[in-house]
């Protein structure tokens, strides 16, 4: 159990029913056209993209510095068939040329869920 502030209150609750709370709230975020383009910049293993994929979204992209999770989040992909694509690279030297898409949306939350946990409200 960890100690989160939602909607003002301090709860205790399983970082599980958190993860849930916190997935319900960025699908209500993204109430747009699931054909949005979307990408996520710290993606990681791409989890939060394949979320998004399960439930209805089309077009989304990942880029992260890590080349090993960029490898294991295409081998998902190939696996779950999802079309999301990967690409591996540096933030901070650079914007990556995603294929020249252009994005509608911008995800980033791979490194401020720590730091959401204390602030983050769900109305």
């Amino acid at each position: 159990m960890e100690i989160y502030e939602i909607n003002g209150k301090i709860v205790k609750i399983s970082r599980s029913e958190f993860l849930d709370l916190f997935e319900k709230k960025v699908l209500e975020l993204f109430h747009v056209d699931k054909n949005e383009e979307i990408v996520e910049l710290g993606c990681g293993i791409g989890n939060k993209l394949f979320f998004l994929w399960k439930n209805g979204f089309t077009n989304l992209s990942g880029v992260d510095i890590s080349e090993n999770a960029i490898n294991l989040a295409r081998d998902m992909n190939r696996i779950r068939k999802c079309g999301i694509s990967f690409h591996v690279a540096d933030l901070t030297k650079q914007l990556p040329d995603l294929e020249g898409r252009r994005y509608t949306r911008l995800l980033a939350l791979n490194n401020s869920l720590t730091i959401w946990k204390k602030s983050f409200r769900i109305s």
